[in-house]
């Protein structure tokens, strides 16, 4: 696909691709890149061992908004355990083709890393449990948030399927209730970022505005893409096949969905401030100095910049939600509070 066509399909075909220039390179730029990868990840990963799991991204690349110094966080999805050694190979192996095609690997030391792996029965089976970590959420959560495959489609759409069966089994057999535990599982993976992010915030400060124009822009939109969806899950006759179906879109192609059923143009100003985000990160120049620490946070154009298109992001998602509350009904904006 050219780089038009590729934004035509982003945006429905009802946008010049001049309107959102930065999203349209990295839709293409992350496309082309994860193309690479697959290839290569074909030829590197065989024989048996691999034969029951998967691997798919999630971060700027899971979300199609990657950039040369974007890192690549991979995860690889088992649906049963596997022996440890089999699944060091299979990160080892892969970290190798991601540094030979000259992307950076994940952080060693988060939800990422190996050590931290966990299988889906595992996770399905401490959800909600005390020792349901912030990892384990987060590997559960994601699946559904903004992964991407980039191999082994079939074990990771079992893992997608057996997640959805988890959350909304009993929403399948009685069609009258709202999907809440799959709904309060995504509100408490959010509000548990931002409550790490303070964390992170008192241990390394210097880190800060970079970190939090993140939080109030991609992790934000990670979010409303599966809250939209769940939202407008009353809507739908066929509840559950809605919620597979946006396996395959972005945060952002499913917020844009939401709004298109509702006869909704507010995602343009969403997608315009996105842009202007996008801008911003991607710039070598803008992103250096969103180095400074929080008491200098004001001394970076980008951040100050940053503040406004993350103001308009919130208010147009929280505007769009409270003004089609009557199509949803009462009862999940209740969900959202109580």
């Amino acid at each position: 696909m050219t780089r038009l066509q590729i934004a035509e399909h982003f945006l429905g075909g009802d946008e010049p691709l001049a309107a959102f220039p930065r999203l349209a390179a990295a839709w293409a730029f992350s496309r082309e890149r994860l193309q690479v990868l697959q290839a290569a990840l074909a030829a590197a990963l065989s024989g048996d061992q691999c034969r029951d799991l998967g691997l798919a991204v999630a971060g700027s690349y899971g979300r199609l908004e990657a950039s040369e110094v974007s890192d690549l966080d991979f995860l690889v999805v088992t649906l049963r355990p596997l022996e440890a050694d089999v699944i060091q190979a299979v990160y080892a192996t892969t970290a190798q083709v991601v540094q030979a095609l000259g992307m950076a690997c994940p952080n060693p030391k988060g939800v990422f890393a190996p050590d931290r792996h966990q299988d889906l029965a595992r996770l399905l089976a401490v959800a909600g449990a005390g020792e349901d970590t912030l990892d384990m959420i987060a590997q559960r959560l994601l699946m559904l948030m903004e992964c991407r495959v980039v191999y082994g489609p079939d074990a990771c759409r079992q893992a997608a399927d057996a997640l959805l069966e988890h959350y909304l089994g009993l929403v399948e057999r009685e069609r009258h209730k709202a999907p809440v535990y799959l709904l309060n599982d995504a509100i408490r993976y959010f509000r548990t970022i931002c409550v790490n992010y303070q964390f992170q915030f008192w241990n390394e400060r210097e880190k800060w505005a970079l970190r939090h124009s993140k939080l109030r822009h991609s992790r934000v939109v990670m979010y409303a893409g599966l809250l939209l969806r769940l939202l407008n899950y009353s809507r739908q006759s066929n509840g559950p096949d809605y919620l597979r179906s946006m396996l395959d879109l972005t945060p952002l192609e499913r917020i844009c969905a939401v709004y298109r059923a509702l006869h909704d143009d507010g995602y343009r100003r969403l997608l315009a401030a996105y842009d202007l985000f996008l801008e911003a990160i991607h710039d070598d120049a803008a992103r250096n100095t969103l180095q400074y620490g929080y008491d200098e946070r004001y001394r970076s154009p980008a951040y100050r910049q940053m503040r406004v298109t993350a103001g308009v992001v919130s208010a147009e998602l929280t505007r769009f939600v409270y003004a089609h509350r009557e199509q949803w009904g009462e009862a999940m904006l209740e969900y959202l509070t109580i």
